[in-house]
């Protein structure tokens, strides 16, 4: 179980940083739109047309890195979750073993005792 989260943990740190670095790079590199209206000229325009349809693809690629990552982390989740039900049934077979044991041992010292 901890060996499971050993070996991902890596990987998901490093996907997201690398969505949290290309967000800020997206936010440092944005350009301001200006407030021209009407007097903006036809290539103006278009640059923004392309300014904004590299920003979509952009957020596109971000959405499906932090699709990866989510299902990356659900199926850590899934791995603990199991690790955690395992290690439910051995501490309970280990607390009946035990008090078993003590009342075997109860048993002897009344047995030796009288």
């Amino acid at each position: 179980m901890v060996q499971v989260v050993i070996a991902s943990a890596p990987k998901l740190i490093a996907e997201a940083r690398k969505i949290y670095e290309s967000i800020t790079d997206r936010r440092q590199t944005r350009k301001p739109m200006s407030d021209a209206g009407d007097q903006e000229s036809a290539s103006v325009l278009r640059e923004r047309i392309a300014n904004l349809q590299e920003r979509v693809d952009a957020l596109e690629a971000t959405e499906l890195d932090q699709a990866d990552l989510v299902s990356q982390m659900a199926e850590q989740q899934q791995a603990l979750a199991t690790g955690f039900q395992r290690l439910s049934k051995r501490v309970g077979l280990q607390f009946w073993a035990t008090l078993i044991a003590l009342v075997a041992a109860i048993a002897a010292i009344v047995i030796v005792l009288t």
